[in-house]
């Protein structure tokens, strides 16, 4: 719980911190940090691809592209389930939902935009999920460290324009990923090492895809293809059960 415990202590200084000094912050100096931290996440994901193919590829008896086979089949298929329920957009109807349920703060913004637009932004995506997971299953904050880095420069940006609502989504910070560590702990002893890192494989690249979005590079979907990381376990019970992918 150490990684999600320095994260909403992130949310929290950040957004405060923007709070303060809202009439002082450059939209050009913090869209620059922010970049700059892109590039190190898409370090993060290159880097914990390459290292969790080469784990998978050792867990496998007989590996003939199997590794590469299953990220594609685990990424095509958890996209095409993600964009049929369109989870993107659900999501994005349940913040403004939720906007709607608060008043307006004094200075004329929504708290529940604030808390709403920062809870978004820092508890979906592939960083979270796979950060908690970490966290979870191996006790590794990593993860969570440079996240928390991403959502303090990205805090006092928001709390700047959107107000006190983006400090009090270090709440929901602490209360979501702290139970998303906990629910990896609990299935840990079930989860064979072929899954854990097909599952961390996955998620890395879904990584590299945050780190291209946030640089502009691309417009990926990713909650649309959040469903690819859980999958693994499905094909990694194909391969173990079946003599003939073995």
């Amino acid at each position: 719980m150490v990684g999600v415990i320095v994260n909403a202590i992130a949310a929290f200084v950040g957004g405060s911190l923007g709070l303060i000094f809202r009439n002082h912050i450059s939209k050009k100096i913090s869209d620059a940090a922010i970049k700059c931290v892109a590039l190190c996440v898409l370090y993060i994901g290159i880097s914990g691809s390459i290292s969790s193919g080469n784990n998978l590829s050792s867990c496998l008896v007989n590996d003939r592209g199997q590794g590469a086979i299953l990220l594609v089949l685990s990424m095509v298929l958890g996209t095409v389930i993600g964009t049929a329920l369109d989870l993107d957009a659900k999501l994005d109807k349940l913040g403004q939902a939720v906007s709607k349920l608060l008043p307006k703060h004094e200075d004329g913004h929504s708290v529940a935009n604030g808390f709403v637009s920062a809870s978004l932004l820092f508890c979906v995506g592939a960083m979270t999920l796979m950060g908690c997971i970490n966290s979870g299953l191996y006790g590794d904050h990593q993860l969570l460290y440079i996240k928390s880095v991403i959502d303090f420069i990205a805090a006092i940006a928001l709390a700047s324009s959107l107000g006190v609502g983006v400090v009090l989504s270090g709440f929901f910070v602490l209360g979501y990923q702290g139970l998303l560590v906990i629910l990896s702990t609990l299935i840990a002893p079930y989860l064979s090492d072929l899954m854990i890192y097909s599952m961390s494989l996955v998620g890395n690249v879904l990584i590299i895809g945050l780190g291209l979005n946030v640089l502009g590079v691309t417009k990926l979907k990713l909650t649309n293809m959040t469903p690819a990381v859980f999958l693994p376990i499905l094909f990694c019970l194909i391969i173990q059960l079946v003599p003939a992918f073995q």
